[in-house]
């Protein structure tokens, strides 16, 4: 423990360092410790920055040449299958919280028992590239935390991926029939680049976490819980309609809603899942482009629609307002049809581009604009969609949880604007210009499946101390 704090404390220091070169101000140590991509990307090309580092197994930052940065250790091997390593170690990676908790709508977790799906008719389909003699030569053997595990279906800029958690890291295999991707190594190489810039792969978890620690005790505390949580980066366009839907739901239905719309348009598929009787591709039992309701959808219906690119401005438009309520979009469809008309207008006018450049302020007031964006959904698309990593989106949980761990008062009862400004400022003030990093680690302890999670865990810390204590050892550590 004292041989990996001294090794975070070096991080930290390094941290700090790389930020005061060239620069007369004093540096804060919670601000990345790399320097930023641009906030967002509307080209595959513009994914991942000639100049930005990819960090191997080990967690050794690698610098890119013209043709981007490789890591070290490529290929891997689990369960007797050859996985491209994500190259992020386990602590500044954990597929779980971060693909869950609510920030992307668009994955789907698989449960694989005995090296299958247990779902009837759900079959994932891995592209065939094995890796070269010589790279099976160095590749090393990585093992699963269990039989039953999940791998996470979903889409990043214009490639299929399955994703599976590791105890030495994440790991990702293209899916088959996967569009506009180079054959072999390079194409596992360019979907690595393109997944480094969706887990903003630049940043240094460890060297945050060790500082926020230290000091606030509620995140010290949830850190324990939920390591390896990461801020996404999704496309702005897909971010701003995703979370038009998360207003007063929850995270499983809209789920479930985004993907009714993306089952829409079968010429977006970019990669198969299922393998079925009738054509490749094809939901069960649902002809080509139905319109199938969210209450409704299946398991193997929403890996599926994982594996579609999100729908364009165009074909949305295409949809009117009745197909939004059959849709499962209910009183939202006449919100979203407005809204996708008013950024159709921001597109052509280039106002959307000048909303993803300006400062936060700035861009979360433009999103307000929108019909169907309030402060909190403003906030949710600055972090997640822009790259404003010091907005923090403030509903019902964070007001709790804000209370709850005395960082305002509770005078308040409802969510307002001042409260708003109120919590925002306060965990800014503590976590200084990445406060949106630690807020997801706090409020992925107030969503339900996690938080579940964490009673278990801390009733069975509790368990075990009891009994290392009547045995004479009070032995303090959790199993994860």
């Amino acid at each position: 423990m004292e041989l990996r704090s001294h090794r975070l404390e070096q991080a930290g220091g390094r941290a700090v360092k790389r930020q005061r070169r060239g620069s007369d101000t004093p540096a804060d140590p919670t601000t990345p410790s790399v320097k930023a991509e641009p906030r967002c990307a509307f080209k595959a090309s513009k994914f991942f920055s000639k100049t930005d580092g990819v960090r191997d197994a080990k967690g050794k930052c690698h610098r890119g040449d013209a043709r981007g940065a490789i890591p070290i250790q490529e290929w891997v091997t689990v369960g007797g299958e050859w996985w491209f390593s994500v190259a992020l170690s386990p602590i500044e990676l954990v597929l779980e919280t971060t693909l869950m908790s609510g920030m992307s709508f668009r994955w789907q977790p698989v449960r694989i028992r005995d090296g299958e799906s247990p779902e009837p008719g759900l079959d994932v389909a891995y592209d065939s590239t094995t890796p070269t003699a010589h790279e099976k030569g160095s590749a090393a053997a990585w093992t699963l935390p269990s039989p039953e595990h999940d791998i996470y279906i979903g889409v990043v800029g214009d490639v299929a991926l399955a994703l599976t958690q590791t105890n030495e890291g994440a790991v990702f295999r293209l899916l088959r029939h996967s569009t506009g991707v180079p054959a072999g190594a390079a194409g596992y190489r360019r979907a690595l680049k393109q997944l480094h810039w969706y887990l903003n792969g630049h940043i240094d978890r460890t060297a945050l976490d060790r500082v926020w620690t230290s000091r606030d005790a509620a995140f010290a505390d949830r850190i324990g819980l939920y390591p390896g949580m990461r801020v996404l980066t999704i496309e702005p366009v897909e971010c701003i309609l995703t979370f038009l839907g998360s207003a007063n739901n929850s995270i499983k239905r809209n789920a479930k809603m985004v993907a009714t719309l993306c089952l829409c348009f079968p010429e977006n598929k970019i990669g198969t899942v299922t393998e079925m009787a009738v054509e490749i591709g094809d939901a069960p039992g649902i002809p080509r482009g139905a319109r199938i309701s969210a209450g409704d959808i299946t398991t193997a219906q929403l890996a599926l629609a994982s594996v579609y690119r999100f729908p364009t401005l165009t074909q949305l438009a295409s949809l009117s307002e009745e197909e939004y309520w059959t849709l499962g979009w209910g009183y939202r469809a006449p919100r979203i049809i407005k809204a996708i008309a008013q950024l159709q207008e921001w597109t052509s006018s280039k106002r959307l581009i000048r909303v993803t450049e300006c400062g936060y302020v700035e861009a979360r007031e433009a999103l307000e604009t929108l019909v169907g964006v309030g402060r909190k959904v403003a906030d949710c698309i600055c972090l997640i969609g822009l790259r404003h990593f010091d907005a923090i989106p403030v509903d019902t949980h964070c007001f709790q949880f804000a209370q709850r761990y005395s960082y305002i008062g509770k005078r308040e009862s409802t969510v307002t604007k001042s409260t708003h400004n109120a919590v925002g400022d306060r965990l800014r003030e503590i976590f200084g210009q990445s406060a949106g990093w630690a807020f997801m680690v706090l409020f992925v302890a107030e969503v339900h499946p996690f938080r579940i999670r964490a009673q278990h865990l801390r009733m069975t810390y509790t368990a075990k101390k009891v009994v290392d204590e009547e045995h004479g050892s009070a032995r303090r550590h959790l199993a994860f």
